[in-house]
């Protein structure tokens, strides 16, 4: 989740890694762009993580997080944050809404996400985000 902390005038997230926060994982296909979309939505809707991957030679052309985001934008200002948009793209800035409507809309399993999320940075050139842990501890996937 994201929250605004009013003692140090920014935001922080909670809660979007792993299960704790995430209201849903689904894919769905963008037919004007021919895209495949692939979003992990934290708890009021917002992406948490994103990833497009082109119909046309499956591949990704997105791969961005809302943590990642947040931090370089609090942190490491205008030049950093346009350099990740040139690597990973531009996470969605709105909550995702009646995607279940929305063409070829289906849920996928946290595994499946994951290894869409990796696989989406290792091409676009970056290590994915450490694993996602379980509630008992372990790395979901099996990793």
């Amino acid at each position: 989740m994201v929250r605004r902390s009013p003692e140090e005038g920014r935001w922080r997230v909670k809660g979007v890694r792993g299960d704790e926060g995430v209201t849903a994982r689904f894919r769905a296909y963008d037919e004007d762009r021919d895209l495949w979309l692939y979003f992990e939505l934290e708890e009021r809707g917002w992406p948490a993580r994103q990833v497009e991957i082109s119909g046309e030679d499956g591949r990704p052309v997105t791969a961005a997080s809302l943590v990642e985001v947040i931090r370089l934008r609090d942190h490491a200002g205008l030049a950093a944050m346009r350099a990740y948009e040139r690597r990973y793209g531009v996470l969605g800035d709105a909550p995702v809404n009646g995607w279940r409507a929305w063409p070829r809309a289906a849920e996928v399993t946290a595994e499946d996400f994951e290894r869409t999320w990796a696989e989406a940075r290792r091409v676009l050139g970056g290590p994915p985000d450490p694993p996602a842990r379980r509630p008992d501890g372990g790395a979901a996937g099996g990793r």
